[in-house]
């Protein structure tokens, strides 16, 4: 299905403005670029005026240049992203379609690292406008509490780590006393991240890996 979805799409740029199965097969295909962390296959999905709404209330991003960095980011952290519950509906204007999902499944380098194989997001909103086979607008859904609780955990506690023990790696991965999460600074993390753990011993609990786990009803 999905690849007749893809072949819908790819045969009539029409299409994407006609039916909500290519609208929602114009999300697959970048999810498909975005999943093989080829940037600039996964950049050729947006259109020139898009916008980023980042989740967790961060900051809106605009323009090709400003989400570029934003996909260099998932793309060195490993990022893989399995929504499921497609639908689509009209855009108000009538000129394009709200795309939205039930939950996404991610899996990443850096989640991995923490000790979160899987972690999930469930979104508030629509993740992706598409207008004319483009992405327009991508609202990036917030990952669910039971998995922000370990990785705060964990990220607080590397922080501290490199802190208390005059680390010199401490001030490239520092800033203002928290970790600064940048592409440049995230296999040095990832790496740290797994020497905490085995001095410290930290892990997730079992609960909190059912918890993060679970499915949204």
């Amino acid at each position: 299905m999905i690849r007749l979805l893809l072949a819908l799409a790819l045969a009539s740029p029409a299409a994407a403005q006609t039916t909500p199965e290519a609208a929602i097969a114009a999300a697959i295909a970048y999810l498909d670029d975005h999943n093989r962390h080829d940037l600039a296959a996964t950049m050729a999905h947006y259109d020139e005026g898009a916008a980023f709404q980042l989740s967790m209330g961060r900051a809106r991003v605009a323009g090709l240049v400003a989400i570029t960095e934003l996909e260099r980011f998932d793309a060195v952290a490993g990022s893989i992203l399995v929504p499921f519950g497609w639908s689509a509906t009209r855009l108000p204007d009538g000129k394009g379609w709200a795309v939205s999902v039930k939950g996404v499944l991610e899996h990443s380098r850096i989640f991995s690292a923490v000790g979160l194989p899987i972690v999930i997001a469930v979104p508030q909103a629509p993740v992706f406008h598409i207008r004319d086979g483009r992405i327009t607008y991508s609202h990036q859904p917030p990952l669910q509490s039971a998995c922000l609780a370990p990785i705060a955990a964990a990220f607080t506690g590397l922080a501290k780590w490199l802190t208390d023990t005059a680390s010199p790696l401490a001030p490239a991965l520092l800033k203002e006393g928290r970790l600064d999460l940048q592409p440049a600074t995230l296999p040095v993390i990832e790496a740290q991240l797994a020497r905490w753990r085995q001095a410290s011993g930290w892990s997730p609990t079992p609960a909190q890996l059912r918890a993060c786990a679970k499915l949204p009803d």
